[in-house]
């Protein structure tokens, strides 16, 4: 069986066709999708490491490829600016 949604439509526009068992028609919020941080096609992870001594602090690097472990990072993290190796052109984070 198909349904037809009336309603009132502007001249030269058609009705809208839904079947009728599917879902009525209504606002879907969509998430926001971040773009992850990149510069020259390497893209920037970060990852957790625990020291030997102990503490944990997290390791920013860039990739061309994804890692076996780590999250793309959306932004640049505070503090640190991009530099880039003169002689291999891989891009590094430095402190600002």
């Amino acid at each position: 069986m198909e349904t037809i949604l009336s309603g009132s439509y502007p001249q030269g526009i058609g009705k809208t066709k839904r079947i009728a068992n599917h879902m009525p028609m209504e606002e879907i919020q969509v998430p926001e999708i971040s773009m992850p941080y990149t510069h020259q096609g390497w893209t920037l992870y970060t990852r957790e490491v625990k020291l030997k001594r102990g503490p944990k602090v997290n390791i920013y690097f860039f990739s061309k490829r994804k890692p076996k472990s780590g999250k793309m990072m959306d932004d640049m993290p505070k503090g640190y600016k991009v530099g880039v190796n003169k002689r291999t052109g891989l891009p590094y984070l430095k402190k600002a």
